[in-house]
C-alpha cells in the first residue's frame, strides 16, 4: 500500500476516507471487472440515519467492480483497498445517491437529493486476486 493511503485522504472525485484496519499486505487489491466480496454500513451524514448495515453479518455482499450495483464512491474506492481493509468513508452527494435521493421503503429511511453519507467498507476478499484463498477453508471444491 502506498505511504499516501497508510491513514487516508481524499479520492480524485472527493470521496474522504480513513483506514480504520489495515488488511494483509498479500491481500488482492481489485481491478476492473473483479468479483468482491464486502460487508459495509451507510447513514445519512445529516441525521445519522442507517439506510444499510451489514458489517456484522457472516455472508458478504458480492459484486463485480464495474457493474455500478453499488454507489459510485464505492465503485471509486474499492480498486484502492486491499482484501481485510476497513475504512471510513464521508460520501459526497453526487457520489452516493445524488440528485433524485431515494424514497423510504420498509425498514430504510428517506435519503435527500445529494445528501452526504457516512459509509464503513471491509473489503472481505477478491476471489482469484487473493493469496490465501485457498487456504480460508470456504469455497465448495472439497
Amino acid at each position: 500500500m502506498p505511504a499516501a493511503f497508510a491513514e487516508g485522504g481524499t479520492s480524485k472525485n472527493g470521496v474522504e476516507y480513513t483506514v480504520l484496519k489495515a488488511g494483509s499486505p498479500g491481500g488482492g487489491q481489485p481491478k476492473l471487472g473483479d468479483l468482491v466480496a464486502i460487508r459495509f454500513k451507510g447513514s445519512v451524514k445529516a441525521t445519522g440515519s442507517v439506510f444499510d448495515d451489514i458489517l456484522g453479518s457472516t455472508e458478504p455482499y458480492y459484486t463485480r467492480l464495474g457493474s455500478f450495483n453499488v454507489l459510485p464512491a464505492v465503485e471509486e474506492i474499492l480498486p484502492l483497498m486491499h482484501t481485510g481493509d476497513k475504512w471510513q468513508l464521508t460520501i459526497p452527494g453526487k457520489l452516493g445517491f445524488g440528485e433524485k435521493g431515494r424514497s423510504a421503503s420498509p425498514g430504510k429511511p428517506r435519503i435527500p437529493a445529494n445528501a452526504e453519507l457516512d459509509f464503513i467498507i471491509e473489503l472481505v476478499a477478491v476471489p482469484g486476486r487473493d493469496e490465501e484463498i485457498l487456504e480460508s477453508g470456504g469455497g465448495d471444491d472439497a
